[in-house]
């Protein structure tokens, strides 16, 4: 093999390995799995309720609703309607973001015990970690329903 031949091999090569890596990074639907990831994207099933134990070791409970009637969507904004109640009485209004995992949460008026904001994270396909933004207790709410056979969890 002459000095050209190794020289166009090796250019053929490293564009072949870089541009595999960029579909891995530019695909949004690609399966991370297939490009060195962990998972799959994650669909979160979020219309529904979550009950845990809240700040105080009272009982707590947040009703997450969004604009997608089938309650699936990979990611959005909270609609009205979403809201937390403490010991299934008061209960304030709630906004916010979610995406894949990931939830951003914030309370106009917080109950008495409850930071302004949370960020939630789904440990599994049923039940989010709720921390405090700013520091605090973190706690679990778990959804009470089961996900409907037509919203695939994808992740």
């Amino acid at each position: 093999m002459t000095t050209r031949q190794v020289k166009s091999s090796a250019l053929k090569r490293r564009h072949l390995l870089l541009g595999a890596a960029a579909a891995c990074v530019v695909s949004p639907v690609a399966l991370l799995s297939g490009c060195g990831g962990a998972e799959a994207i994650f669909i979160p099933f979020i219309s529904f309720t979550f009950d845990g134990i809240g700040p105080g070791g009272l009982p707590i409970s947040f009703f997450f609703g969004t604009d997608n009637a089938s309650g699936c969507s990979a990611s959005g904004s909270f609609s009205g309607g979403s809201n937390v109640s403490f010991k299934g009485g008061a209960s304030t209004p709630l906004t916010g973001t979610f995406s894949g995992r990931s939830m951003d949460i914030r309370f106009a008026a917080p109950l008495v015990g409850f930071a302004a904001a949370y960020t939630g994270e789904f440990t599994d396909d049923a039940t989010v970690k709720m921390t405090p933004v700013g520091g605090g207790t973190s706690f679990n709410v778990v959804r009470t329903g089961l996900r409907p056979s037509s919203c695939s969890a994808s992740g």
